[in-house]
């Protein structure tokens, strides 16, 4: 029985996807997926000096009782870059989308402005505003 050139192609490349695959579990089968624990807190004094207090990860954020939010339809690029998560280029952009479209109607309206997503409005939410007599 002579086998067609398709059904050569089709009958090798299944041969190569099972070696392949066997190969692939192969070098898996050692290899758990486990975890280490530990329950040793280790501190450098040296790096923890400069940083801020971290519980769970999560940086603890300043207190801003008293502080005056920032009204992102008047505030200049220097201001809008002292947010948390707003630099510079991104202090630009809030300026530029200001320009070209007119004020911000409510605060989360600062989302449409490239690169600041729902990760960095809730760092923001609290800290602006957009009343225009602030």
């Amino acid at each position: 029985m002579k086998l067609k050139k398709a059904e050569r192609v089709a009958i090798t490349i299944t041969a190569l996807c099972v070696v392949f695959t066997a190969g692939f579990l192969s070098g898996r089968a050692g290899k758990g997926n486990s975890v280490n624990v530990s329950d040793e807190l280790k501190l450098n004094p040296a790096a923890t000096a400069s940083r801020s207090l971290t519980v769970n990860s999560s940086p603890v954020a300043p207190d801003n009782e008293g502080a005056k939010p920032i009204n992102i339809n008047v505030a200049d690029e220097q201001e809008l870059a002292s947010l948390p998560g707003i630099g510079e280029v991104i202090a630009g952009r809030i300026v530029e989308y200001r320009t070209l479209y007119g004020n911000f109607q409510v605060p989360s309206d600062i989302m449409d402005v490239a690169g600041i997503g729902p990760s960095t409005y809730e760092k923001i939410k609290d800290l602006i505003i957009t009343e225009e007599n602030s």
